[in-house]
C-alpha cells in the first residue's frame, strides 16, 4: 500500500484516458487524472459491469475539455459518450503510439464541459420529482438502496438509474411514475409489491428490465 501511494505522489503529468466496460459494450468515459487507475477504481466501485482502461495519453484538463467539445454530438451524458467509429478510430491511433494531441486535430474546437445530456436531464427530473413527492408524503428515503420504498420500485429506480438511454426504458418510467402519481392522491401504491423479473433461459432479462449493456437488473442489485 505505501509503494502504491509512494508511485502516485511521484506523478505530475496528467493523462488524458478512456475507459469502457470490460465486454467492450456501452459509453466511452473521456476523463483526465494524474492516477487513471485511482479513476477506475473510483468508477468501478459504483459501475453495474466491470470497467477497464482502454487508452491513455499525456493531456491536461484542457485537452479533455477540447475532446468533450469535439464529441459533443455524440455525448451520452456527463463524461461519457457513445462509442462511434471517429471516437474508436482516435482510440485505436493512440495505442498504436500516436500523442493524442498528434492524433486529433482540435483547430477551431470550443471546449466543453462535462454537460448534461438530454437524456440525463430527463433521468435527473423523474429523481427529482420522485424524492419531492415522497418529501411531502412524510417518507425519509435513505440511498443507495431504500428501505421505505417498495421492493419494485427500488428495482425500477435501479433500472432507470444504470441506464444511458431512457428511451429503453418505459418499463420503470411507469412504475415510478404510478407511484409518484399514488403519493401525489395520498392512496396506498396502486401496483402493489411483484416479485422482481425473473432471469429467462440464456441470461436474457425480461422487459422492461433489460439494461442496454446486457446487465439484468433484479432485486438483487444494491
Amino acid at each position: 500500500m505505501t509503494a502504491f501511494y509512494n508511485e502516485r505522489s511521484l506523478r505530475t503529468e496528467p493523462y488524458v484516458y478512456f475507459m469502457r466496460a470490460t465486454n467492450g459494450g456501452g459509453a466511452i468515459k473521456i476523463g483526465c487524472s494524474i492516477w487513471p487507475e485511482g479513476r477506475l477504481a473510483s468508477c468501478s466501485s459504483w459501475s453495474p459491469l466491470p470497467l477497464e482502461i482502454i487508452a491513455r495519453s499525456p493531456g491536461d484538463k484542457n485537452l479533455e475539455a477540447l475532446l468533450h467539445g469535439y464529441f459533443d454530438a455524440s455525448r451520452s451524458h456527463n463524461e461519457w459518450f457513445h462509442p462511434t467509429d471517429k471516437l474508436l478510430r482516435l482510440i485505436a491511433k493512440v495505442n498504436a503510439g500516436t500523442a493524442l494531441r498528434d492524433a486529433i486535430d482540435l483547430s477551431g474546437v470550443s471546449p466543453r464541459g462535462a454537460g448534461r445530456s438530454p437524456n440525463a436531464k430527463i433521468k435527473q427530473g423523474l429523481m427529482v420529482r420522485l424524492t419531492a413527492a415522497e418529501r411531502r408524503a412524510g417518507i425519509s428515503i435513505m440511498w443507495p438502496r431504500e428501505p421505505n420504498r417498495p421492493a419494485h420500485l427500488n428495482d425500477a429506480v435501479g433500472a432507470w438509474r444504470a441506464s444511458f438511454f431512457c428511451a429503453a426504458l418505459d418499463g420503470p418510467r411507469s412504475v415510478i411514475e404510478a407511484y409518484i402519481a399514488s403519493l401525489s392522491q395520498g392512496a396506498p401504491d396502486p401496483i402493489g409489491s411483484p416479485a422482481a423479473p425473473a432471469e429467462t433461459p440464456g441470461g436474457v432479462c425480461p422487459p422492461p428490465f433489460q439494461h442496454p449493456a446486457g446487465l439484468c437488473l433484479t432485486n438483487e442489485r444494491n
